[in-house]
């Protein structure tokens, strides 16, 4: 049996200081990450908005505080669109939820979403068309913002679309589908 000799409290009191250092540091990269995170995404829902007035739709925008997100959704685990907005069309309602997606866009230009956020955006999808008796249909739109594009541009893309066409990818290791931008025509 062989024993391992303590290095002594000095030695473990740096070995500690290190590892806290590193965790204190790791905790801030967080932060700013987080912070960029939030950044990007007000300033796609900025573009959005535009985008949405300069094709003269009304809509509402969805508070996104926590105190704000209906219990019953986030239970089912739903995700809250940015903004909503009803069309009159042949008659029947349909109800848009509009969700901004700032985003780097990959060299192959397609737009990426994680297999769990599609679930998330699915679950809204079949709450709203549950607690909406007006609305014949509930459609999830994306409206997706290249970062380099600085909101000159901007795709639309529908959850169906997704669900039907999107290519398998992977997304920080996690499984998603993909769409394809090239040959659309950029909305702005």
């Amino acid at each position: 049996m062989t024993m391992v000799q303590s290095q002594g409290p000095k030695r473990n009191a740096a070995v500690f200081q290190h590892f806290r250092v590193e965790f204190e540091k790791k905790k801030e990269l967080d932060k700013r990450r987080q912070e960029e995170w939030v950044a990007d995404g007000e300033q796609g829902e900025s573009y959005a908005e535009a985008w949405l007035v300069s094709r003269e739709i009304e809509h509402l925008r969805v508070d996104q505080s926590a105190r704000q997100f209906n219990e019953e959704l986030q239970t089912r685990g739903g995700k809250r669109p940015d903004f909503i907005a009803k069309w009159i069309h042949g008659g029947q309602e349909i109800v848009l939820l509009f969700d901004a997606k700032h985003r780097d866009i990959s060299d192959d230009r397609a737009f990426c979403i994680t297999d769990a956020e599609i679930k998330k955006y699915c679950v809204t999808e079949k709450w709203m068309t549950e607690n909406n008796a007006d609305a014949t249909r509930v459609l999830v739109i994306f409206i997706v913002i290249p970062k380099s594009s600085q909101g000159r541009d901007i795709y639309i893309v529908g959850l169906d679309e997704v669900l039907k066409e999107g290519a398998p990818c992977s997304i920080a290791g996690k499984s998603g589908k993909k769409i394809h931008l090239h040959g659309r025509q950029a909305e702005w």
